[in-house]
């Protein structure tokens, strides 16, 4: 195996990583999404929040609006609000 052979696939097995983080940061985005989605029933704001292009504020406004749907599940807010946390560590990786 010469070294052109190992280096080349060593960038193809870094690239299907990257594309798999890629796939899994959309899916996870999505999944938030959807969680925005239960939560509001504003058409107008559902309409604002898909139209918001940082994921970030994305993960904030969904973190305003499930304050007030989760009020009476202190327990799932509380694991939301470390979800999203940690997917804002995430980010900056």
């Amino acid at each position: 195996m010469t070294d052109d052979t190992t280096s080349g696939e060593l960038v193809a097995r870094h690239a299907e990583l990257i594309g798999r983080v890629t796939l899994m940061w959309s899916d996870i985005h999505a999944q938030a999404g959807q969680l925005f989605e239960d939560f509001c029933a504003s058409a107008e704001a559902r309409k604002q929040y898909w139209g918001t292009q940082n994921d970030r504020k994305q993960r904030q406004t969904l973190l305003c609006e499930a304050s007030f749907a989760l009020q009476e599940y202190p327990d799932l807010w509380e694991r939301l609000e470390k979800a999203l946390a940690a997917i804002d560590q995430l980010a900056g990786d």
